[in-house]
């Protein structure tokens, strides 16, 4: 460890840091696939203190049960206004975003807005000795292309029971008798002992049938012994840690573990799932 630190204090102390940064809005746009909503503007604005590069680019999006993002090629479907842009320390510039893609699809299409520092160097002279480390910055939005009355549309597709074992391994003194001799004595000596804890967790499935995403806030989800239980356990936001505030783009499913409440039931769970309405 320290032959590690005396190469990397040298080189760290050689290197000059350049910070650039740059926001990028709106975070989040939603289109409608055709008229006047079909064309929005965004704004890239620099608010460090050297000249930096940002590209544009946008890239279709899935998501995958277990919620791990896939982004596809840059989408063609989309005139960038520009693509590129250099922007000097404290100035911004807008780029125009429009939509040439289907004009009438049946559900709500999402990408990813992306916003990016090209590394270039603008400085004059470069260093001599030493190096420079350059922290750049990149945005990822989103954007929806939304047709006339999409609607989101939660249900619970499937609710199991799931048991995970941990093996916990802990050191204990054990006294033990030695007869050496003919004598018998006492002696401690450390023995290593496992010990078996089973942990219980729901696994579900919350399918979005609907032609929307929806944001997982607001949701109620109760657990049922049969469909026609009446006094259900309801779990809302507070008791979702991991569900809640998660996204569920139109005609995807999402799959869910969370702790086994203390106070269920032995045998089989059934849940349903509610959100309440966006004001």
């Amino acid at each position: 460890m320290l032959k590690r630190i005396s190469v990397l204090i040298p080189f760290l102390l050689a290197c000059a840091f350049t910070a650039q940064a740059f926001s990028f809005e709106p975070i989040t746009q939603d289109y409608t696939p055709s008229g006047k909503g079909a064309n929005h503007v965004f704004r890239a604005s620099n608010t460090g203190d050297e000249k930096i590069a940002v590209k544009i680019s946008v890239k279709p999006r899935s998501v995958e049960p277990d919620g791990t993002e896939n982004q596809g090629d840059e989408s063609p479907l989309f005139m960038i206004y520009p693509r590129q842009i250099i922007l000097e320390p404290n100035e911004s510039r807008s780029i125009r975003v429009k939509w040439n893609g289907d004009s009438e699809p049946e559900a709500e299409i999402p990408f990813r807005i992306i916003a990016e520092q090209i590394p270039v160097s603008f400085a004059e002279k470069q260093p001599i000795l030493g190096g420079q480390i350059t922290l750049v910055y990149r945005y990822e939005g989103s954007i929806y292309i939304v047709p006339p009355g999409a609607k989101s549309k939660l249900s619970i597709k499937s609710m199991n029971r799931e048991i995970e074992t941990e093996i916990v391994t802990e050191t204990v003194m054990e006294t033990v008798e030695l007869e050496q001799d003919g004598e018998i004595t006492e002696t401690e000596i450390e023995k290593t002992i496992e010990n078996e804890i089973k942990h219980e967790y729901l696994v579900f499935e919350i399918e979005n049938s609907g032609t929307r995403h929806t944001i997982l806030d607001k949701i109620e989800l109760k657990l049922k012994r049969n469909e026609n239980d009446s006094a259900p356990i309801i779990l809302e936001d507070e008791n979702l840690k991991g569900v809640a505030g998660e996204n569920i783009l139109a005609g995807s499913v999402r799959i869910f573990k969370i702790p086994m409440p203390e106070d269920i039931w032995e045998g089989p769970v059934y849940g349903s799932i509610k959100q309440a309405p966006a004001k």
